[in-house]
């Protein structure tokens, strides 16, 4: 199998050519230290400015989540709360389009490592099935997928390619992680399955309003009442998204936990797993934090 990383050449068949957005590197932050509340609310404003370097951005996104952890704990910094959400509504949110949001995952090492692995894994899963059916639970807005059709019509030549259905997640309208896509799931989908014709692979694409927050309970009884279908495979890719399904260690039945269990019961062909390491679920907040930087 060749190894493609998820170029814009891959891409450039269905969305036209954008700026592609610059090379965000990760700094880290010097500890220092604030005497009072006041203190506090007198930095936030410096930190929200437009004209800010990478490390001064990045200080920035850590004060507000303290600001927004320490409003939820205590009503004395709900004024903090509410000076950081108003100035984060004053600044439009960057939407990528297809071709920009491919040049950024491409730049990313993590997203094209993570791509590489599974999609290998994947094809060599799937191989003998004459239909393929996906779930991608991905934070870059199936940016994988367009890699995965081009190697699977390549690798499957002797062969006619399977079919290949693609079900995707619609979370709730307060979930959206960045990176941000510019256009809608139908109009992605549409042009997917575009693609995919280019490249001799039948393809469906299916939208799932699920939300993250109940561990995608309505995902896992949509696949349970799907029909049965004869010699069909069912992957499920997890890319950097299972960390946002809730996992309370002091509840005797934490999400994620039973989300991965029912997961187990439909019993998938191959899952595959990229996620950062870091710590997401100790009840230390500083060890989260330091996992971080």
């Amino acid at each position: 199998m060749t190894r493609k990383s998820c170029t814009p050449t891959v891409l450039s068949r269905f969305e036209d050519q954008n700026a592609s957005p610059p090379l965000r590197k990760r700094h880290r932050i010097k500890r220092r230290h604030v005497g009072s509340t006041d203190h506090l609310g007198a930095q936030q404003p410096r930190f929200t400015r437009r004209r800010l370097n990478s490390t001064q951005r990045l200080a920035s996104s850590f004060l507000r989540a303290l600001i927004s952890r320490a409003a939820s704990k205590s009503p004395a910094f709900a004024f903090l709360s509410l000076a950081a959400t108003a100035s984060i509504s004053q600044k439009t949110l960057h939407r990528f389009s297809v071709i920009e949001l491919a040049e950024f995952v491409d730049l990313t090492p993590w997203h094209r490592f993570g791509f590489i692995a599974a999609n290998a894994a994947i094809l060599d899963a799937v191989e003998g099935y004459s239909s393929v059916h996906i779930v991608d639970l991905s934070l870059t807005h199936c940016m994988q997928i367009p890699t995965l059709i081009d190697s699977m019509a390549n690798k499957l030549h002797k062969q006619p390619p399977p079919l290949l259905k693609l079900t995707v997640i619609a979370s709730d309208a307060e979930f959206h992680p960045p990176p941000l896509l510019g256009i809608s799931y139908e109009e992605l989908g549409s042009k997917l399955v575009n693609f995919a014709t280019t490249r001799n692979v039948a393809m469906e694409f299916r939208i799932i309003s699920s939300s993250y927050s109940d561990g995608l309970s309505s995902l896992i009884e949509q696949l349970r009442i799907d029909p049965f279908v004869f010699n069909e495979a069912l992957v499920v890719n997890c890319h950097m998204m299972l960390h946002y399904i809730p996992d309370e260690i002091l509840t005797s039945n934490p999400l994620r936990s039973v989300f991965l269990k029912e997961l187990r019961d439909l019993n998938p062909t191959i899952v595959t797993l990229i996620d950062e390491d870091s710590d997401f679920t100790s009840t230390n907040f500083i060890s989260r934090l330091r996992s971080l930087l």
